[in-house]
């Protein structure tokens, strides 16, 4: 897919105004917060048929907390952009480097990590730019290629793809299909059935995105390993039946206890590209698949701390089987070290920083665990 990538850069580039000192932002509470009367100003700067897409606390439909997967890591903005154009992503940034507010970004919230918002910042929702192009004949790719704004989710785009294609896509070659049965056999032999292990069969990514259950937003702490292939046996299985076996004996006395696990097999074009060409992890090159396990709780009746332990085991369990993480599905506390480690390696973090102090100096686009993230601020304290 080719994302409007370019979008928010020429945005940053078109801007052009100078901020305070790195990371002395203005929050809500500080006498620097703008106006009513200025924020006014502004709403009716960003129309949309007629109707603003700013909303600030007060106002009908402000949703109280950041949109994200996690509700556990949910914070309160500032206040909140919902662009339907560039030209409404342009001047909100424009408006929020005038007043020294920082900014966090969220589309469908698809973020265990709590990305998608940051206290007192201005949230820019880009969720209603939903428009999709295709293009049959561009030189990239003989299947034709499709462009989108950042609000489309993989099955939207998906669905698009599905109707020209007659359900002809695929992200997985039939070689790295045949290894995920490698890695089936390993768990059969292990003895791990917890119900039965069952592999199915979809014509399309979009059969598949339109057949598992939609998301939900809960409270909830989750951690993530990229298995690699050259690292899979049957100690790796034997990994997961220690986990999954501690976790059952655990459910028979608290009923409420869960520890739930996904395995995405991972492979196809992305093994194609060379490591120095893009900036995401080498562990993706190598990978069979990318496995996330994670457990929720009643905020209300229930202390997660021995939850959340149960899942950093079963994570540091996994680590020698693994290099790497799913940048949305990761443990959300991890030291910076760690985290710029897992997500992009050390040498590819250094040339995001690069190019983050020379598009944003000031810092004003900011969330956990990103690129910055821990120049002027300590990381969250999950709970």
């Amino acid at each position: 897919m080719k994302a409007l990538a370019g979008v928010l850069i020429n945005v940053l580039l078109l801007s052009g105004v100078v901020v305070g000192a790195l990371g002395n932002y203005c929050l809500p509470s500080d006498s620097c917060w703008p106006t009513s009367a200025v924020v006014s100003i502004f709403k009716n700067e960003m129309l949309t048929d007629g109707k603003t897409t700013v909303l600030v606390e007060g106002d009908q439909g402000w949703p109280g907390k950041s949109l994200t997967y996690n509700q556990a890591l949910a914070k309160t903005p500032g206040m909140v952009v919902y662009a339907t154009t560039v030209l409404h992503i342009r001047r909100a940034i424009q408006f929020a480097k005038q007043h020294n507010i920082k900014i966090s970004v969220v589309s469908s919230g698809h973020s265990f990590l709590g990305r998608c918002g940051d206290e007192g910042a201005m949230q820019i929702s880009v969720v209603n730019m939903k428009d999709i192009q295709i293009d049959l004949d561009c030189p990239e790719s003989p299947f034709g290629c499709i462009t989108t704004q950042s609000g489309v989710t993989w099955g939207e785009a998906f669905r698009e793809a599905s109707i020209l294609h007659r359900g002809a896509t695929s992200t997985i070659s039939k070689e790295d299909r045949e290894k995920t049965d490698l890695s089936s056999s390993y768990l059969s032999e292990s003895g791990l059935s917890l119900g039965g292990c069952q592999i199915n069969e979809y014509s399309s990514f979009y059969e598949y995105e339109m057949t598992i259950p939609n998301s939900t937003y809960g409270v909830t702490y989750i951690g993530g390993s990229l298995i690699q292939e050259d690292l899979l046996s049957i100690s790796t299985s034997d990994t997961f039946v220690k986990h999954y076996t501690k976790a059952y004996e655990r459910s028979k006395i608290d009923p409420t206890y869960n520890l739930i696990g996904t395995a995405t097999w991972v492979g196809g074009a992305v093994k194609d590209i060379p490591v120095d060409e893009v900036p995401v992890h080498p562990g993706w090159r190598n990978a069979i698949f990318s496995f996330t396990a994670g457990t929720g709780w009643d905020p209300v009746t229930t202390d997660p701390t021995d939850r959340i332990q149960g899942v950093k085991e079963f994570h540091e369990d996994l680590a020698r089987f693994s290099s790497g993480k799913y940048y949305n599905e990761a443990e959300p506390d991890m030291a910076p070290s760690q985290w710029k480690k897992e997500f992009w390696s050390d040498s590819a973090y250094e040339k995001l920083v690069d190019i983050k102090k020379a598009w944003d100096p000031q810092n004003i686009f900011t969330c956990n665990q990103c690129i910055g993230s821990d120049w002027m601020r300590n990381e969250p304290v999950f709970g």
